[in-house]
């Protein structure tokens, strides 16, 4: 009696293993598919910074870099 006491035991610490190391997994492999966007996504801007178009853009939308003889002039919003 006392060794299908301890076999049912161990079997029910088995399963419990299982289903913790199942959740887990599920786990990783939802932060490893989101770490992989990001990657692509960094790629992707490497890609962009390397045309020297796209940075001269960039530099001038949001660091108000000019050409040589422009004059920024910055007008106020209007408030609605």
């Amino acid at each position: 009696m006392v060794s299908i006491v301890l076999l049912g035991l161990l079997v029910s610490d088995y399963y419990k293993t299982i289903e913790t190391q199942k959740k887990e997994m599920a786990e990783v492999t939802a932060q490893k598919e989101a770490l992989e966007k990001e990657k692509a996504a960094i790629q992707l801007e490497i890609e962009m910074l390397n045309n020297e178009d796209y940075v001269t853009r960039y530099a001038r939308e949001n660091y108000v870099f000019t050409k040589d003889g422009e004059t920024v002039v910055i007008l106020p919003q209007k408030n609605q």
